[in-house]
């Protein structure tokens, strides 16, 4: 695995865990409780999935290229 692959992966799991972090402090201040399995549950709004793949999309559009197949790949993912 080359560094730039690997430098979308690492930028992936970081916008991941900040999704999920700004998903736990939305339910900390409206719902008034601490629950730290919000970091492993689905749903809710901010979507992870969806930062993720945008994350993904965009990093491959960078260092690939809008021409390339990982790019659409990501694109139709």
């Amino acid at each position: 695995m080359n560094f730039d692959a690997l430098a979308v992966l690492f930028v992936t799991i970081f916008v991941w865990f900040a999704t999920q972090t700004l998903k736990f402090l939305i339910v900390v201040f409206y719902e008034k409780k601490i629950t730290m399995d919000i970091y492993l549950s689905t749903g809710r709004m901010p979507s992870s999935h969806s930062a993720v793949v945008s994350a993904m999309t965009i990093g491959m559009a960078i260092i690939y290229g809008f021409d390339s197949p990982y790019f659409v790949i990501c694109l139709l993912f």
